[in-house]
């Protein structure tokens, strides 16, 4: 397990310890106390930094916040060839089970995991695999996110307001 991964996860707890879900402003104050950065706004989208270098974009809508944060990207998968972009979705794919292992090793076993064809899958996430802690006040997962050959391939970690699974 590297540092990065516990380092990421306990900034996670910090940050919904005092309740989920929250708005743009509750969200700054958070981001501030917790030695964040703010790096750029782009519409509904902030994007940040966090103390271990990290970077993670948090998604707003009204009272609603969903942050990502990737734990590794591979952002050239339109340039692979067909076995190479395979290759890459299995190390990719195998990233993401070495990261839900580690998870698992702090946080506990899951309430879900599986792929977007599984029935239980979340209907508001978008990733090929998702592994799901449900919190007290929010929902914690560990995606591995791929929405096409021109889209980075991602490992990310997801914070999202409770909803049923």
């Amino acid at each position: 397990m590297t540092k990065s991964t516990i380092e990421t996860i306990t900034f996670i707890n910090k940050l919904v310890e005092f309740g989920w879900p929250f708005d743009e402003i509750e969200l700054e104050k958070r981001l501030c106390v917790l030695g964040c950065d703010i790096c750029e706004t782009v519409g509904h989208r902030k994007d940040f930094k966090l103390p271990n270098g990290l970077r993670a974009c948090a998604y707003l809508d009204n009272d609603w916040c969903q942050i990502e944060i990737d734990i590794d990207v591979y952002l050239e998968a339109e340039a692979l060839d067909e076995t190479e972009y395979e290759k890459k979705l299995n190390e990719f794919q195998i990233k993401y089970e070495k990261t839900v292992c580690d998870v698992k090793n702090i946080v506990g076993e899951p309430g879900f995991s599986g792929t977007f064809a599984d029935e239980s899958f979340p209907d508001d996430q978008d990733a090929i695999s998702l592994t799901l802690w449900q919190q007290r006040s929010s929902r914690f997962m560990v995606q591995l996110k791929h929405e096409g050959r021109e889209i980075p391939i991602r490992v990310t970690f997801v914070i999202a307001p409770l909803a049923e699974i």
